[in-house]
């Protein structure tokens, strides 16, 4: 989303003006351990296609925290979700893409994460 099409999309504008509250930021900045008063809000609407993958990361400093809520109307494999890692790029844990779940996490220097190239039929 960007000020220019924020307006297309007046309910995910209203979501980013909750997150900014300095209510919702106190209580995010109390769980992750995290001063986020002087941060910002970027929402993104992403749509990975079969094949996609994310070679196993970790965000940049100035990223404070990542945030992700799974929309999966279609009943896709829940093997979809995020792929989390230990520090020897080890695969640790898939974060289910179940409809209406997810999950935060904040930066850091292990905080490796990414997306393995995975099928997208459910089954699979």
């Amino acid at each position: 989303m960007t000020k220019e099409n924020a307006n297309q999309f007046p309910h995910l504008k209203n979501f980013i003006e909750e997150l900014r509250s300095p209510k919702v930021y106190d209580k995010i900045g109390s769980l992750i351990g995290k001063d986020l008063s002087n941060s910002f809000v970027r929402l993104e609407v992403i749509c990975d296609r079969e094949g996609f993958w994310l070679k196993p990361h970790c965000d940049i400093k100035e990223k404070l925290m990542s945030s992700i809520v799974f929309i999966n109307l279609h009943n896709e494999s829940e093997n979809l979700g995020t792929d989390f890692y230990d520090t020897k790029l080890t695969k640790v844990k898939t974060v289910p893409y179940k409809h209406n779940y997810g999950y935060f996490f904040t930066s850091g220097p292990n905080s490796w994460h990414g997306m393995e190239k995975k099928r997208d039929k459910k089954g699979t």
